[in-house]
């Protein structure tokens, strides 16, 4: 046989087969190369066997379960990868172990003609069958003896059933095992009588520690299904609050922008309104410079007459006259004068009324456009929070679809 350094073990790359990661491992060994295809879980089988008979094995690569819910990232999958190669690549390095009849089995150095070595080490099967393996020093002492070999099939959902059925392939290898080789002395029958009854024992308490592993699993699973719910109903709740309360700020939006619309339509009429009371005033302006106008030419004019008629030809009676005449135009004149002042005065103070009342009106206006700004960029910073809130539902529920899918395979598998 040839030296086992001859032989290139390596793990070229990995494939999916639903939720379970397959290895692709390249083995060269002298002219000869081939690819095998293996899971995780047939690598742990790999080393409980080789755990029975080796000390001092090279470390397997940690299966992390909660990676195992959520999903392996690449980094983490070309980590195993490594991890496994160089476990493989140090077994082979092993000479005793290079030449065990189990590890040419797993990497298919010399086919088996065992049925129970095809069930062990069988490919493409997502279900993990953990504790036959433990058979595999008994399966080579029957090949050595040339018996004919059974098929074990473990069924993990009745752990009694395995024990009784694992015994009683035992026990009829070991009456084949009597019948064929009544010479062995008795001695050795003891001695391979008690390693049987040790094997079964260690059989019995993986099992144990098997069914332990998967209620735990089960206990873990039903507690992360319990927090999606309630972590999904505290978001919908979350949501429903956030969504009640920009609906409320969205009605007093619509309502201040009315408010706003208004102000801005009196702010309007106002200044139209102070427009033509600047036109008026100015139309007051000039009629006041007529009347002063008119004023003088009236003085002038009664100068003009008096200039004309002369002292000397007027009676005191008629010059009385002219003055009584003048004088009551003169009040007249006054009096309009002073009614237009008057008027002039009401239109002064109602302009200064309006420009307070406008004065007033832009500060509350102004005032209620900074509280709309403000409320706007509360409901923007709400969206955005709404929007992380979606985000995260969205993202938890990926994460319910895929323990979904889970808790599926594992229901078909059970």
């Amino acid at each position: 046989m040839q030296d086992q350094h001859s032989i290139n073990i390596e793990i070229i790359s990995y494939s999916y087969e639903g939720t379970t990661i397959f290895y692709q491992i390249s083995v060269k060994f002298g002219i000869k190369q081939w690819i095998v295809q293996k899971r995780y879980s047939q690598f742990e089988e790999l080393n409980r066997a080789l755990e029975l008979t080796y000390k001092q094995l090279p470390l397997l690569p940690k299966k992390n379960f909660i990676t195992f819910l959520v999903g392996k990232s690449i980094e983490q999958i070309n980590e195993r990868k490594y991890g496994l190669q160089c476990y493989l690549q140090n077994l082979a390095s092993r000479k005793e172990i290079f030449e065990s009849e189990i590890f040419k089995s797993f990497i298919k150095l010399k086919q088996t003609e065992q049925l129970i070595k095809q069930e062990l080490f069988k490919e493409n099967v997502i279900e993990e069958v953990q504790n036959p393996i433990q058979f595999q020093q008994e399966i080579q002492d029957i090949q050595k003896n040339q018996l004919t070999s059974k098929v074990v099939l473990i069924n993990k959902r009745d752990q009694s059933q395995q024990t009784s059925f694992i015994e009683n392939q035992i026990i009829e290898e070991k009456n084949n095992s009597f019948e064929q080789f009544d010479n062995q002395s008795s001695s050795q029958i003891r001695e391979k009588d008690s390693n049987e009854a040790e094997l079964i024992a260690q059989m019995k308490t993986q099992l144990q520690e098997f069914y332990d592993q998967i209620n735990e699993k089960d206990i873990i699973i039903s507690n992360f299904n319990q927090k999606e719910l309630e972590t999904q109903e505290y978001y919908n709740q979350q949501i429903y609050e956030k969504q009640y309360q920009i609906n409320e700020l969205n009605g007093q939006l619509r309502k201040q922008e009315e408010s706003y619309i208004l102000l801005e339509k009196q702010y309007q009429d106002t200044q139209n309104y102070i427009e033509e009371l600047k036109i008026n005033l100015q139309q007051i302006q000039q009629q006041s410079q007529q009347l002063e106008s008119q004023i003088y030419e009236q003085q002038n004019l009664i100068q003009q007459q008096f200039t004309q008629l002369g002292y000397e030809n007027l009676s005191q009676t008629q010059l009385q006259q002219i003055i009584i005449e003048q004088q009551r135009k003169l009040d007249e004149q006054i009096e309009i004068n002073k009614e237009k002042e008057l008027e002039f005065k009401y239109e002064l103070e109602k302009h200064y009324l309006v420009e307070t009342e406008r004065d007033q009106l832009f500060q509350e206006n102004q005032l209620l456009k900074n509280q709309l700004d403000e409320e706007i960029l509360q409901r923007n910073e709400q969206m955005e929070t709404i929007e992380q809130l979606k985000v995260e539902l969205e993202y938890l529920q990926i994460q319910i679809k895929e323990k979904q899918e889970l808790l599926d395979i594992k229901n078909e598998l059970s």
